[in-house]
């Protein structure tokens, strides 16, 4: 279903031959935002990330209110 046809990638194997080019390591992925990389990206992203950084924000905020640090 998310897979492109016209790639000709075998998907369901994993494959390091993908990730390797002339010896060197290459990633696909852009870590340009690589704090929020966990969310996925583009028309992946979690819908509720912004939710998630409030809540974990409040979390830590409520820590460090309760105990003397």
């Amino acid at each position: 279903m998310l897979h492109d046809l016209e790639d000709d990638l075998e998907t369901e194997r994993f494959s390091p031959d993908l990730f390797i080019k002339d010896g060197k390591l290459t990633p696909d992925i852009q870590l340009e935002d690589s704090l929020t990389l966990a969310f996925g990206s583009d028309r992946h992203v979690c819908p509720d990330r912004h939710l998630s950084d409030s809540t974990l924000f409040m979390l830590f905020a409520s820590v460090l209110h309760t105990f003397d640090i």
